[in-house]
This record gives structure tokens, sequence and C-alpha cells, in this order.
């Protein structure tokens, strides 16, 4: 970690990348998308036999189908450095 202008120890998290005080952690101020941001052909959720812009890429967060890529995080937690495994399971 890197010392904040105010003394206090900082860190940047692995999850959100915001900055925060390792020595002091709260449940609920990480909030973060667990899973990618990825695209699929709207072919996906066509009708059987429909076609109409099938080929069209829409993109979301595979973990909560925000089909905004700003959209805040679905999951909250506490912070964790990038020194950190990450062993929360998210369903």
């Amino acid at each position: 970690p890197t010392m904040a202008p105010e003394g206090g120890p900082r860190a940047v998290c692995k999850r959100c990348k915001d900055s925060f005080n390792p020595e002091c952690r709260e449940a609920g101020e990480c909030r973060f998308h667990p899973e990618t941001w990825a695209g699929e052909t709207a072919q996906r959720w066509l009708p059987p036999g429909g076609n109409e812009d099938g080929s069209a890429i829409h993109y979301f967060w595979t973990c909560c189908g925000q089909a905004e890529k700003n959209a805040p995080g679905c999951k909250m937690s506490k912070h964790i450095t990038f020194d950190e495994d990450d062993n929360e399971t998210w369903g």
C-alpha cells in the first residue's frame, strides 16, 4: 500500500479499482461485477425461426445481464488488494 496525503495507508481494490484503506474495511463498501462484459448476437433471444437483427451484437454483464457497461456493480462486499485471493463465490 502507498501512503495517502492524510497519513493512512492506501491500496487499490482488485474488484472495483477504488482506493481504500486496507486497515479499515467494511462489508458492502465495494460494488462490482464479478463476471465479464461480453457480447452475443441477438439470435440467442429471438423466438425459434426469428431472424430480425439476429446478427446484431448485444453487450451485457454476464453476471446480471445489465446492458450498460457503466451500470453499478451487482454485488457488494469488502475491498480486497491485488495481493489477496478472491475466494468468494457469487451465485
